[in-house]
């Protein structure tokens, strides 16, 4: 049999309040716990007066389930693309292609031929990632230092020497420096390419001494260096190493804070992700230190976001860490359900999730697991309410009950509201867009079915 259960989505947003019914069916598993408390109404809400149903009551609010197709059942669609997917496969692909041929021309000993390629290349390589843009910029050196203009191969070998990071950025630069090093044995060696090659080997030495030891000190000639030919990276990675050096004394702390704001600024580029998020992690930590959870929730979130940016984009949004999962419910028990979510939004403009079916495979779906996605995911579908409630005029309070299928490999498919008219009306459809994005654990067993139902009042417009 189904118990009842009731539960407030929406964490009450102004004058809206979202509450649900809803049970799996008999022979399946979607219940969610008994007696959760109301999080209360704003000044125009309306507490639910929905009668309460048995479970033979509740069973008939959708039409008797139908024997299960022999096919197993499609999900309910895909997530909208996201921005730039299309140029990011289009980039890939022509990335590819021109690889092969630059390749081809260099080893052949006809640099000259892989000229146009190693250019598109490089173009394309500006809407990939890091990695791809390292080795369009090896390539274009190779071919440089293949030809006869050492000062275009010396120029190349710089050009490549920006594009170290966001990891292993020692062992890229000391590739590159070791390259560059080889063309000044050359006779026709570009001058002033022996200085310029010890200048970044001081300054690199400086800055991995002041990481190691955490001595205060200032590396003013490494900063120098790298501002000079605009390393932005490195000079990120120098104010973080400063940071570093102070941030354990509590009477340094404004200024390790200070620094660490720095780091953020310093470089937007993409290479730049992980020391920004390491300065992030040090902000957090510091945050945690002082016991303020919203500067902690900030940091975290931010680092999410940059995380995601180091994956293809339609992966993005699967980008949630255990670090912003904990802070979050900290910050939530501090100030209120769904505040963290807000504040992500405000701040990186998206939410982020767990991809739960990307674990092992489950002998089944139980019902804490279902509640545990269905509470993680839950904002998405606050969303398409509080636009109904726009749509709604006051004092106007309208109940909608939908039903959706778990399939096994975690993703949702059949999302229904119960009145035709709803089903396919603008609720339906944003329902129906923000389920693609779910992902339950996959699981094997029989499909599980949940069924809700929302009140949603009117918003007023004033």
């Amino acid at each position: 049999m189904c118990d009842r259960f009731t539960v407030v989505l929406g964490r009450h947003l102004n004058v809206l309040l979202f509450c649900a019914m809803g049970c799996a069916t008999p022979h399946h598993i979607a219940d969610l716990p008994q007696d959760v408390p109301d999080s209360g109404v704003g000044e125009e809400g309306v507490k639910s007066d929905m009668p309460k149903q048995g479970d033979e009551q509740l069973a008939q609010s959708f039409e008797p389930e139908k024997e299960a197709p022999k096919e197993t059942p499609k999900p309910v669609g895909e997530a909208k693309p996201a921005a730039g997917a299309e140029e990011e496969a289009n980039a890939r692909r022509t990335f590819d292609e021109q690889l092969k041929v630059a390749q081809k021309a260099i080893a052949s000993g006809k640099a000259e031929e892989g000229r146009d390629a190693v250019k598109l290349l490089s173009d394309a390589a500006e809407s990939l990632f890091p990695a791809d843009v390292q080795r369009a910029a090896e390539l274009r050196f190779q071919l440089e230092r293949s030809g006869d203009d050492p000062a275009a191969a010396m120029k190349a070998g710089f050009d490549w020497l920006l594009t170290c990071g966001p990891d292993r950025v020692d062992g890229c630069r000391a590739k590159v420096l070791a390259s560059l090093t080889a063309l000044t044995k050359k006779k026709d060696a570009p001058p002033g390419l022996k200085e310029k090659l010890r200048n970044f080997n001081d300054a690199d030495a400086c800055l991995k001494k002041l990481e190691q030891t955490r001595k205060p000190t200032v590396c003013e000639t490494a900063n120098g260096v790298y501002h000079h030919v605009n390393d932005k990276l490195m000079s990120a990675r120098l104010l973080l190493a400063r940071a570093e050096a102070v941030v354990g004394d509590p009477k340094k702390k404004d200024e390790a804070v200070a620094l660490l704001g720095r780091v953020d600024a310093e470089c937007g580029e993409l290479r730049c992700v992980s020391i920004r998020k390491r300065a992030l992690a040090e902000r957090r930590r510091l945050a945690l230190r002082d016991q303020d959870l919203d500067e902690a929730a900030r940091a975290v979130l931010l680092e999410v976001k940059l995380s995601s940016l180091l994956l293809p984009r339609a992966q993005r949004t699967y980008a949630r860490t255990v670090d912003a999962d904990r802070i979050c419910t900290q910050l939530d028990a501090k100030s209120g359900p769904g505040s963290c979510r807000k504040l992500e939004k405000r701040i990186n403009g998206e939410y982020s999730f767990k991809d739960f079916s990307a674990g092992k495979v489950l002998p089944g779906l139980g019902q804490d697991k279902v509640k545990e996605v269905n509470d993680h995911y839950g904002c998405l579908l606050e969303e398409c309410l509080a636009a109904q409630a726009e749509r709604l005029r006051p004092p106007d309070s309208e109940t909608y009950e939908v039903r959706w299928m778990v399939l096994n490999d975690g993703r949702v498919g059949e999302v229904h509201l119960k009145r035709k008219e709803d089903d396919e009306s603008a609720l339906g459809d944003c329902l129906r867009q923000q389920f693609a994005v779910w992902r339950y654990p996959k699981y094997q067993g029989e499909f599980q079915h949940v069924e809700q139902r929302f009140i949603v009042s009117a918003r007023s417009h004033r």
